[in-house]
């Protein structure tokens, strides 16, 4: 994601913004290409043990 002006307005995902501007934000939302796909991969997360703290 780019914030910025003309100079990065090849750029993907450019969000304008404006000099002296005092506040930026950006949110990347994403849907799962295949759902089986993703279930498999929460459960694969799900069943890895967190390892302790040192």
């Amino acid at each position: 994601m780019w914030f910025g002006d003309d100079r990065v307005a090849g750029k993907p995902n450019v969000i304008r913004t404006t000099e002296g501007q005092k506040f930026y934000y950006g949110m990347g939302l994403y849907r799962p290409r295949d759902t089986e796909e993703t279930r498999r991969y929460i459960e694969q997360i799900r069943s890895t043990p967190i390892p302790p703290a040192d």
